[in-house]
C-alpha cells in the first residue's frame, strides 16, 4: 500500500446552482476520506473555458484539491466520482510535490 500525494482537478456543469454545487464537493470530499484519503488543500478556481466541449458545455466549474491518497484506491475514486450526476470530468495527477504539514 503506497500514499502518495495527488492533485484532483473537478469539472462541474456550470449550470448548476450554487448549492448543488457545494454538495457535490461536499460528496466528493467524502467519496475521497471514505477511501482512506486526507484532502490537504482546495482551491476554488470558479467558471472557466473549457478548451473542448465536454456533454455539449464550453465552459466548467473548475474545483482543485491536493490529497493523500492510498494508490490501490484510485481507480475506485475516480469512478465514484465520475458517476455522480453534474461532474462533467475528474483528473486525478500524481504531484510531483508532497505538501508538508
Amino acid at each position: 500500500m503506497t500514499v502518495n500525494c495527488y492533485d484532483i482537478v473537478i469539472i462541474l456543469d456550470p449550470k448548476l446552482t450554487e448549492n448543488n454545487v457545494k454538495d457535490l464537493i461536499t460528496k466528493s470530499k467524502k467519496v475521497i476520506s471514505s477511501a482512506g484519503g486526507e484532502i490537504l488543500t482546495e482551491d476554488n478556481w470558479g467558471i472557466r473555458k473549457i478548451s473542448h466541449p465536454i456533454k455539449r458545455n464550453r465552459d466548467g466549474f473548475y474545483y482543485f484539491m491536493k490529497a493523500k491518497l492510498n494508490g490501490d484506491k484510485i481507480n475506485e475514486i475516480k469512478y465514484n466520482i465520475k458517476v455522480m450526476e453534474g461532474i462533467l470530468r475528474i483528473n486525478l495527477i500524481k504531484s510531483l510535490v508532497e505538501v508538508v504539514k
